[in-house]
């Protein structure tokens, strides 16, 4: 049973971390998890023998407040956002940013 889960916020990602990190880390368990959905994910981890949670910003937080647990925060940093800007101009000009007040502190 892996000892490290990373919750990932949708299958795109977590398919791009399963295949960067599959051949050196096979005890990390990846899979989907977006704030709404990762409580019963997490206490299943937990109940099972896992020991540490990896998410991103508003999903760690919620895990957090909801379990009082420590939770590994993956951050998001202003190159995450530069470059999805970027990858949102080949689509259209007018783009908005929606976003947790953890996810762009210090931008």
């Amino acid at each position: 049973m892996p000892k490290v889960l990373f919750l990932m916020p949708n299958d795109d990602l977590a398919a791009y971390a399963s295949e960067v990190l599959a051949d050196q880390h096979s005890d990390i368990f990846i899979t989907k998890g977006y704030w709404t959905d990762s409580i019963p994910i997490v206490e299943n981890f937990l109940a099972s023998g896992g020991e540490v949670v990896i998410a991103r910003a508003g999903t760690a937080e919620i895990i957090r407040r909801t379990l009082n647990i420590d939770v590994m925060d993956l951050p998001i940093t202003g190159f995450d956002i530069i470059r999805s800007v970027e990858e949102a101009r080949k689509l259209g000009q007018k783009i908005a940013v929606v976003a947790s007040r953890k996810m762009i502190d210090g931008i």
